[in-house]
């Protein structure tokens, strides 16, 4: 006689040890499938709220005296916006942040100064919101030069 192990304890056997494995196996990917899902569920806002922010530079007048670019940007979104990241771009570029002491809502115009070093030669204006991937610029060739207004209420934007 053959010895061995039947049929049936070893059909029994293989179910046990298949349970087994996915019992202590089936918390870790859960795990992991959670972690995964609210990784994209964030990464799926970011994007949403991405592709309802939108800014536009509205105005860009340059003052001779001071040095300065007065620069007017409108909220074209649906979001707030709490900061800009102005760059103006030339031979040594000059980055400022504008931290908004209110939100910037939707339709707002928001107007503010941004210095730059003398002779230098710019040739583009970038306005970013820092924790979004929006931006708009604007070639500095055809920005007006002269006095910048008084204050912001002064800039007349009606279109």
């Amino acid at each position: 006689m053959r010895k061995g192990v039947s049929p049936i304890i070893a059909a029994t056997l293989l179910i046990a040890f298949t349970l087994t494995i996915a019992l202590l196996a089936g918390p870790f990917f859960a795990d992991i499938m959670q972690i995964t899902q609210e990784g994209q569920t964030e990464e799926v806002r970011g994007l949403l709220t991405a592709s309802q922010t939108s800014i536009a530079i509205e105005n860009v007048v340059y003052d001779d005296a001071s040095g300065n670019y007065t620069v007017t940007v409108r909220n074209n979104g649906e979001e707030n916006i709490t900061q800009l990241l102005t760059t103006v771009l030339g031979d040594d570029p000059v980055q400022e942040e504008q931290e908004l002491e209110s939100p910037f809502e939707p339709a707002d115009v928001f107007t503010y100064r941004i210095s730059t070093p003398e002779e230098q030669e710019e040739n583009e204006i970038r306005v970013e919101i820092p924790d979004r991937p929006v931006s708009a610029s604007l070639s500095l060739e055809t920005v007006e030069t002269g006095e910048s207004p008084e204050s912001p209420s002064s800039l007349d934007l009606s279109s």
